[in-house]
């Protein structure tokens, strides 16, 4: 299932999917509101509040698939350091698409630890 979520001036003016779906609009932007407002788990042991509405997105999958075509597809991501620690094996951090993640690959294949980290970071 793809779905597609149109924003324009920072509102969501609308969904589209490739299949049936449901949507959760999560809104973090409850400046001004006090009303209908819910507590949002963080996923550490926090909360944030927010106004979550349910959204049904139009069925348009030849739409969808063209938009997807528009992107580039990421198959790996690197993130950032939570420090000021050089990237480990001095692979840079940031999104790779397929043909990002070869060169890469051909770049490190006499460094068997940094090929191993890329397959690891794969794994993730």
């Amino acid at each position: 299932m793809k779905i597609a979520v149109i924003v324009e001036g920072g509102l969501v003016q609308g969904a589209l999917a490739d299949g049936e779906a449901e949507l959760l609009l999560v809104d973090y932007d409850v400046e001004g509101t006090d009303k209908g407002l819910v507590e949002v788990p963080q996923g550490d042991g926090t909360t944030r509040q927010a106004n979550v509405y349910r959204d049904d997105p139009d069925f348009a999958p030849v739409a969808v698939a063209e938009l997807y075509a528009l992107r580039p597809h990421h198959v790996l991501l690197i993130p950032y350091a939570e420090s000021d620690k050089p990237p480990p094996y001095g692979i840079a951090p940031g999104a790779y698409t397929n043909a990002d993640l070869v060169a890469l690959l051909r770049h490190q294949k006499g460094n068997p630890d940094a090929v191993q980290f890329i397959a690891d970071m794969l794994e993730d």
